[in-house]
């Protein structure tokens, strides 16, 4: 992450909530440590289908035990072949997402009205994206549907987001953020 776009996001869990889902801040960096008897007392890592198990305990350990920002690097981290980002089932993703939607507004209470809000546009665009990798045209488009309908018809995916499940786009996406310099999750 470029430090330098990180910016102060405030002492509260609302706040760091609303900061993640606005693109603000990312709930696990290298220089991420997570206090061990928390994560104990919480029960560990996990969600239901095991999709956001790292978000539901950053983010109950963040509402209960706070957080310490941490400016230099202690560890590394790197990507693996067995990273369940894009292999789960749509509707799994779902499920979770709303779960850690749930989670975020319970252990914010004072903020939640608008994490719900920004929290379910922000989960169904991911969804959406998640159902764009569906590599059949057939599953992409009931995916899209499932995506929709999982979040009350309130959201339904851009025309242009059916253009942007070809490798072509996603090609090109990872060429403008490599020049100018932009981290993976902003558009």
């Amino acid at each position: 992450i470029d430090e330098g776009r990180i910016e102060n996001i405030g002492k509260t869990a609302g706040d760091f909530y609303l900061a993640w889902i606005n693109g603000r801040t990312t709930h696990y960096c290298c220089n991420t440590l997570i206090n061990t008897r928390a994560l104990k007392a919480i029960g560990g890592f996990h969600s239901r289908h095991n999709c956001f198990q790292d978000a539901m305990a950053a983010f109950r350990i963040l509402a209960t035990h706070g957080r310490v920002d941490v400016p230099a690097i202690k560890v590394s981290n790197r990507r693996h072949g067995g990273k369940l980002a894009h292999t789960a089932r749509v509707v799994e993703w779902c499920e979770d997402s709303v779960d850690l939607l749930n989670l975020m507004c319970e252990m914010a209470p004072d903020r939640a009205k608008d994490i719900r809000l920004q929290g379910e546009r922000y989960f169904a665009k991911v969804n959406y994206s998640r159902a764009g990798d569906v590599r059949s045209l057939w599953g992409r488009i009931r995916g899209f549907f499932l995506v929709y309908r999982f979040f009350g018809y309130r959201y339904p995916p851009s025309f242009g987001m059916l253009f942007r499940t070809t490798a072509l786009y996603r090609g090109l996406r990872y060429l403008k953020r490599k020049i100018l310099g932009l981290p993976p999750w902003i558009d």
